[in-house]
């Protein structure tokens, strides 16, 4: 589409696709504000959603750019889908994280455009306009944020996932299974819809932020940086592996020996065992009585006992 083109188009026609949701905005932190809509989709809007490795062109993408692995089929087919799938397990995972990025060319334009923001009516009609650039616009709602939107061109903003594409991948598996799963189809997905743009604010910082560059930060931080949960805690909430049962079993029957006076007590105290796992600087710290962690237990049932009953 020419730019005289664009110009004779109506707006609303410019704005072709919108999600309605929770309004809000991250500082501009680097010379960059972050906007966002928290939301949430049904199965028809996953075909709107699409990985960095489907975008065409992209595969002569310089090789920063192609920041996010590609999908694990395995994982996809053997432990994902089977999930969703199953009757008997809850249904719940955090929120896809999504990312509007304008094209040009068959590639992202990188050049990150300024928030343009203008406010129309009073009191409880009042809205805020967000324009980035020709093609994203978040409409605030200043009295109800829930009421909000975002909406942008679907022919020249690609909605890419940046978080949760392995959980995007599964769940259009299912939507093009000829065997309809209406338990999972009927599901509400959460999803947070983030728009990035330069700061008209922050003109301290003679910095020049690039697109690509700010996603990237945004996927390593929110891969890399989350705090997992240790390995000993992992072990006593899985309900999946026998082992891991099996050592919960113990940890079990020991907190119970804890609880009987000293008349009654028989068998080993739960000091016995490292079963909190604590961790500092990513090195383990042990409890001053215990002799045994949990992964030793779990260790004893794997070599000794039950081995991989799980399969």
């Amino acid at each position: 589409m020419s730019e005289n083109q664009r110009r004779r188009v109506p707006q609303e026609n410019l704005l072709n696709m919108h999600r309605d949701g929770f309004y809000g905005k991250f500082g501009s932190g680097g010379n960059v504000e972050v906007s966002y809509i928290q939301s949430v989709m049904d199965f028809d809007f996953l075909q709107e959603i699409t990985l960095i490795e489907d975008i065409k062109g992209s595969d002569q993408w310089d090789v920063r750019d192609l920041f996010q692995r590609n999908v694990d089929k395995h994982r996809v087919d053997n432990e994902i889908i089977p999930f969703l799938k199953d009757e008997s397990s809850t249904k719940f995972f955090a929120p896809l994280v999504l990312v509007l990025l304008p094209m040009k060319d068959s590639k992202v334009d990188n050049d990150l455009s300024e928030i343009n923001s203008v406010k129309e009516g009073e009191g409880s009609e009042s809205i805020v306009k967000h324009k980035i650039g020709e093609f994203i616009e978040f409409e605030e709602f200043t009295e109800n944020p829930a009421w909000s939107k975002v909406k942008w061109n679907r022919q020249e903003i690609k909605l890419v996932a940046v978080d949760g594409q392995h959980r995007v991948t599964a769940l259009k598996a299912i939507l093009n299974d000829d065997k309809h799963d209406p338990l999972v189809e009927n599901m509400k997905i959460p999803v947070l819809i983030v728009g990035f743009s330069k700061s008209i604010t922050d003109t301290s910082i003679n910095h020049n932020p690039l697109l690509l560059d700010e996603v990237r930060k945004t996927f390593v931080y929110i891969n890399n940086k989350s705090q997992k949960i240790n390995e000993s805690r992992a072990i006593l909430l899985d309900n999946e592996d026998i082992n891991s049962i099996a050592v919960q079993e113990v940890i079990q029957v020991a907190h119970d020996n804890d609880k009987e006076s000293q008349e009654t007590f028989s068998g080993l105290p739960l000091a016995v065992f490292d079963w909190r796992g604590e961790e500092r600087n990513g090195l383990s710290i042990s409890g001053p009585a215990s002799l045994y962690s949990v992964r030793d237990l779990k260790d004893w049932f794997y070599h000794y006992l039950l081995g991989d009953k799980n399969n």
